[in-house]
């Protein structure tokens, strides 16, 4: 297991044990990804100790760690999650 890895589980250990006073809101987010790479992200997270979430939250911290994003203009923003609420609202 890598430091940083062991550094996250650190990380998490103390978020849930309430000693981090500023945690960020978590969100669901679905994907469709090619089957492999889901049974790669299962059995890493299965023999590592770690839950999907936790291994997925790495690798795109890793990932956009060497890249900069520029925020969406706010109105794409808002007519996405209306799109989204519509979705829902409809499954229902």
């Amino acid at each position: 297991m890598s430091s940083k890895m062991k550094k996250n589980r650190l990380h998490r250990n103390m978020q849930q044990q309430g000693k981090e006073e500023n945690e960020k809101p978590l969100k669901n987010f679905a994907v469709k990804i090619e089957a492999d790479l889901v049974d790669k992200v299962n059995d890493y997270a299965f023999w590592e100790g770690y839950s999907q979430s936790e291994v997925t939250q790495q690798a795109l911290e890793e990932f956009f760690a060497s890249r900069q994003v520029q925020s969406m203009p706010e109105k794409m923003r808002k007519k996405m999650a209306e799109q989204a609420r519509r979705r829902r609202n409809g499954r229902k």
